[in-house]
């Protein structure tokens, strides 16, 4: 299983790239997740967007889902197009959202893609995902993807949260977000928060994720390193980390 970052801003674009977007890849599966702005351009740098399996959106905030509107101009209208529609699983109301989103008043326009609502457990190809429910307004997710005994967890946007420790046990990486610079339960987590995560859940290494360009990125890496004995680094985009 391979992780590689299309964008990792937090919050929006930020100097440096684009927000939210990470691609895994699993043997022939391929998954998106999150397509927040700017990310849709990085990410076809590492993949034709034709040959993606499914989306999955961790919660229908802007910053982590408004790309796939260009999305589905790429395949109406461009070389994006799959043998079928694309399969997005997202939040409840996706499809409506989105509809308002690129302008138009029914989500039937939307017709390259097929929403579905989360579900505690589902397959995307050969890949198991598992989710529950983040802690962050409306409804989030964090998500949990195994592949021939390999394991990635992704956060999403959430503060502290023991459902997602209990997730997180014993996983090979864990990207997790570190968007607080100070505690904000309910919302996000610091980089020591992320840190504490990663040793409760013994987690093999910890990448650092959705940090906001106005903070330091270097401050949460040090707090994660002063709560968590294994690896930890940031999230850059292109970065490719094995699993």
């Amino acid at each position: 299983m391979r992780l590689t970052v299309a964008g990792c801003s937090g919050s929006g674009p930020g100097r440096d790239g684009a927000a939210s977007c990470y691609l895994v890849e699993a043997g022939s599966t391929r998954i998106v997740l999150d397509v927040g702005p700017g990310s849709l351009s990085p990410l076809q740098r590492h993949v034709r967007l034709a040959d993606v399996d499914a989306v999955l959106l961790s919660h229908l905030h802007p910053d982590h889902c408004l790309d796939l509107c260009a999305w589905h101009v790429a395949a109406k209208y461009g070389d994006a197009g799959r043998a079928g529609t694309l399969r997005a699983v997202a939040s409840t109301g996706a499809a409506e959202r989105m509809a308002r989103a690129y302008g138009v008043e029914r989500p039937e326009r939307l017709d390259t893609m097929t929403f579905e609502a989360w579900t505690p457990e589902l397959n995307v190809g050969d890949v198991r995902v598992t989710a529950v429910r983040a802690a962050h307004p409306g409804e989030s997710w964090s998500m949990r993807l195994e592949h021939e005994g390999r394991s990635l967890v992704f956060s999403g946007d959430t503060g502290p949260n023991p459902r997602l420790q209990e997730l997180a046990a014993g996983c090979n990486l864990l990207l997790c977000e570190a968007a607080a610079e100070e505690p904000l339960p309910g919302l996000h987590l610091t980089g020591a928060e992320a840190g504490e995560l990663a040793a409760a859940a013994g987690a093999g290494r910890l990448v650092l994720t959705h940090i906001p360009t106005w903070t330091d990125p270097a401050d949460a890496l040090e707090q994660a390193r002063g709560a968590y004995g294994g690896e930890v680094v940031l999230a850059a985009s292109g970065g490719v980390h094995e699993v």
